[in-house]
């Protein structure tokens, strides 16, 4: 079976999935990161500005993010987005997991979720 690169790093790790899933609707800075991954994670865990500039740095190194062009006004701010990369491994993490989630259905371990489409 020939793997593609992205299809390699799975599985990803839930808080590197939700950074992923975040960037793939629109470049943003950590902090708009930071609030998304919350509310992707729940109750489960609230993830802190250390541990999001580590991932953050992390997915740099990867290559699967990289900076954003885009301006602030605040020079700080710096934004985030995904390269092709990163779309191929979220996409790749997504249908991973939407396989595992139609495997449960199938074995009645949850009720079946149904898709607009």
């Amino acid at each position: 079976m020939n793997r593609t690169h992205a299809e390699s790093l799975l599985p990803l790790r839930p808080l590197i999935f939700s950074v992923l899933l975040s960037l793939s609707e629109s470049d943003q800075p950590g902090y708009e990161i930071m609030k998304q991954v919350n509310e992707h994670m729940g109750r489960r865990a609230i993830v802190g500005p250390g541990s999001l500039y580590r991932v953050l740095k992390e997915l740099r190194e990867s290559r699967l993010i990289e900076h954003s062009p885009r301006s602030s006004s605040d020079a700080r701010r710096q934004y985030h987005r995904l390269t092709l990369a990163g779309r191929r491994a979220v996409v790749a993490e997504a249908g991973r997991l939407q396989r595992l989630v139609r495997e449960a259905e199938r074995l009645k371990l949850i009720a079946r979720i149904r898709t607009a489409r």
